[in-house]
């Protein structure tokens, strides 16, 4: 039983370690495309509306 435990740990201690940074890098892939379409002002506009306003609207709720 202590072993199969053993066996998660290391495959959730892999898993973790390159998540995050694979998620970031595919998303870094996808900025820069976007950026030449739209342009600086569009795509920040585009992206504070669509992470902003979810974040100051838990925000609100929360506190």
């Amino acid at each position: 039983m202590a072993y199969q435990y053993d066996l998660l740990e290391v495959f959730q201690g892999l898993n973790q370690s390159y998540f995050m940074s694979l998620f970031f890098f595919i998303s870094a892939y996808f900025v820069t495309s976007s950026l030449e379409r739209k342009g600086q002002r569009l795509f920040i506009k585009d992206k504070f509306i669509r992470l902003g306003f979810p974040v100051l609207i838990s925000l609100v709720f929360m506190c």
